[in-house]
């Protein structure tokens, strides 16, 4: 009975050929216009080696090996020059280098420039971080790089900011699985489809046939998901910058989370299909616009102002994810993403099975 069940639910799926074709030209689409739009853009805007002139008065001063230091991506971010007063000024004159350092002693640093700019404030903000760490240091204690930068660990190698875009979309391909259940679900509905009546009839429970029709419904869901990771990832080159297997397992739960979202709604007794289709629209489109779909920006704000809202925006808690698995890879951070998304997905099947079973 389990496999006649699926088996007839898939072929209902499949061949509603409409849903099938947004389904799939909805990330393909979308996904070609953002690679088109931001595919260059954080090439171009890359850091390049600031160069700067360094007059030393002393030699092996902790700020000198500082400076050595600091990288950005795991190249350097200063390009030094050591020189005297006077070959630094003329340096500075012809905009060969961003400005003048001066390692005068342990605590007399300083920093000489001629205009304002990105370069610029970056080598005041070193200068600035400096004197903060000697002034805080105690007495006649020397100082060391280590002092100055805490190393942390970046699993991810993509640090493009507008990769955030494609976690959206991922996450609004997930979400769909929901209006994928309402299609498959709501013909159960004897108010909505004469078709169930005829499921009302039949020697299975309600309950038992909700859930081998939501996993039927998964079944696509994930085809569908695999197939648009397979098209960025292969095909648009789009590094995800984690781990492939969790890039594909984090998208599972996602699509799990978007399947559970649709059986939820689906079985809210008192609200017509129109209305519970209307419901999940608002849910999808207007999760992706507060987690950042629209402008990358905004999830940001919302964290500032309420911050509650990306804790329960199903889109956030799954763009929050990929983040954290890109920048973090497998860390408390990403647990706590994973469990918070099993814990929603358990709720809406839990709460969806209750009104099952009242019907």
């Amino acid at each position: 009975m389990f496999g006649l069940i699926y088996t007839t639910c898939l072929k209902k799926i499949i061949r509603n050929k409409a849903m099938i074709f947004w389904l799939l030209a909805f990330p393909f689409a979308l996904g070609t216009l953002f690679f088109i739009a931001f595919g260059s853009i954080y090439k171009d805007q890359k850091i390049k080696p600031i160069k700067v002139a360094v007059v030393e008065k002393e030699k092996d001063l902790p700020i000198v090996t500082v400076l050595k230091e600091i990288k950005n991506d795991d190249k350097k971010m200063l390009k030094i020059t050591f020189a005297d007063d006077k070959k630094a000024n003329k340096l500075l004159d012809d905009k060969k280098v961003t400005g003048i350092i001066y390692a005068n002693s342990y605590k007399d640093v300083k920093l000489t420039i001629k205009e304002n700019g990105i370069y610029q404030s970056i080598l005041k903000n070193i200068v600035v971080s400096y004197h903060v760490k000697v002034n805080n240091a105690e007495k006649n204690i020397s100082i060391s790089d280590k002092e100055f930068v805490k190393i942390v660990k970046l699993s991810g190698d993509n640090k493009d900011p507008y990769l955030a875009y494609f976690y959206n979309l991922i996450a609004m391909i997930c979400l769909l699985g929901s209006t994928s259940a309402l299609e498959m679900l709501g013909s159960m509905n004897k108010d909505e489809e004469p078709t169930g009546f005829r499921i009302l009839a039949a020697p299975v429970s309600n309950l038992k046939f909700s859930f081998i029709a939501f996993l039927a419904i998964e079944t696509v869901q994930l085809i569908v998901t695999s197939l648009a990771l397979l098209y960025f990832m292969f095909v648009l080159k789009i590094n995800f910058g984690g781990d492939i297997p969790y890039v594909f397992l984090t998208a599972g739960l996602g699509t799990l989370l978007g399947s559970s979202l649709g059986f939820f709604v689906t079985n809210i007794k008192g609200v017509s299909l129109k209305s519970k289709n209307a419901i999940l629209i608002w849910i999808t489109l207007g999760g992706g616009f507060l987690a950042g779909l629209m402008m990358a920006q905004m999830k940001v704000i919302i964290e500032e102002k309420a911050p509650i809202i990306n804790k329960i925006n199903p889109a956030s808690v799954l763009t929050d994810a990929f983040y954290t698995l890109n920048i973090f890879g497998i860390s408390e951070r990403y647990m706590q993403s994973v469990i918070y998304i099993l814990v929603l997905s358990f709720l809406f099947l839990i709460t969806g099975s209750v009104m099952v079973k009242k019907q």
